[in-house]
């Protein structure tokens, strides 16, 4: 039949399921297809579903970091605290060891011009230490070492052969300290009393060994009577 015996009033079904290529061959969907279709709709859905899941992470996630941030910034406030109260009793204990303030012994007022009594901390007391020797010129700045006048020999009880310098000035300001007793206050109560160890003579020596000598002879004899 040729397309010239169809006139217009013809009735020509059509299967709006059928897909006509361009050879003019009829292809229709496949169960395959329809399977292919509605996995993928699946797939879609649980992409969804999945996308919707990792939303709710990531606000799980934003939570759970400013907790982190919260119990770190209350830990740094702890640590911060304890350095300061570590850093408090730092001072305190310097203020009550070397730096604390202590009444200054009479010599070293009197050498260096103090008012009797006065109350200072040790590095207070060597740098005005040092204020006197660079006021009356005693420091050798190529030697290195401080000119000893009447006052500081008197007051260190500095022999010839001794040499002052900056490293044993606090040891010899140090020893007079030492002679002195300290109340909580700082103020001097009592001074310690060296105690003389007698000189013994070489002839007192010689008559005590003889002494001894004889002493023992007499125990061998008693011994050997006996």
């Amino acid at each position: 039949m040729s397309d010239s015996e169809y006139s217009d009033n013809d009735d020509v079904s059509y299967n709006e399921n059928d897909i006509v290529d361009e050879e003019g061959e009829e292809v229709g969907e496949t169960e395959q297809d329809v399977q292919d279709i509605e996995t993928v709709q699946t797939l879609l859905e649980d992409i969804k579903d999945i996308d919707k899941k990792i939303k709710e992470l990531v606000k799980d996630r934003s939570k759970l970091y400013d907790r982190i941030d919260v119990i770190h910034r209350r830990e740094l406030n702890a640590e911060f605290k304890r350095g300061r109260k570590i850093r408090r009793d730092a001072r305190n204990a310097l203020k009550a060891g070397f730096n604390a303030s202590r009444q200054v012994p009479d010599e070293i007022c009197d050498a260096l011009g103090f008012d009797k009594q006065t109350m200072m901390s040790r590095p207070q007391l060597i740098k005005l230490t040092w204020k006197y020797i660079h006021e009356h010129k005693l420091y050798d700045k190529r030697l290195k070492i401080i000119k000893s006048d009447k006052n500081l020999k008197q007051l260190f009880e500095l022999e010839q052969d001794d040499i002052l310098t900056m490293k044993n000035l606090q040891t010899y300001i140090t020893k007079i300290y030492h002679r002195y007793v300290f109340n909580k206050e700082g103020i001097i109560t009592g001074k310690f009393v060296k105690k003389e160890v007698p000189v013994v003579e070489d002839s007192e020596l010689e008559q005590s060994d003889s002494d001894a000598e004889v002493l023992t002879k007499k125990t061998r004899r008693r011994r050997k009577v006996k």
